[in-house]
């Protein structure tokens, strides 16, 4: 069984937090999307490996152990 751990991106500008925000989630190398997921047990994969951010300007998902690029656009 894989475990998955939660990422919390807060995405904020010199005022605060921004919401409506998407995250797009990339391997390590920026070269190929990442497989995540929006549940711990990693069943049910986020189509495109975008995120948005929610009114606290927080992106969260479930991703395997190891390093991202996250684009914020």
């Amino acid at each position: 069984m894989s475990v998955y751990a939660v990422t919390n991106k807060v995405v904020k500008d010199g005022i605060g937090p921004l919401s409506g925000v998407t995250v797009t989630v990339y391997d390590e190398s920026g070269a190929t999307l990442a497989t995540i997921y929006s549940d711990s047990g990693g069943t049910s994969p986020i189509t495109g490996s975008v995120v948005t951010t929610d009114a606290s300007g927080i992106a969260t998902y479930y991703a395997a152990a190891g390093t991202y690029l996250q684009v914020i656009a």
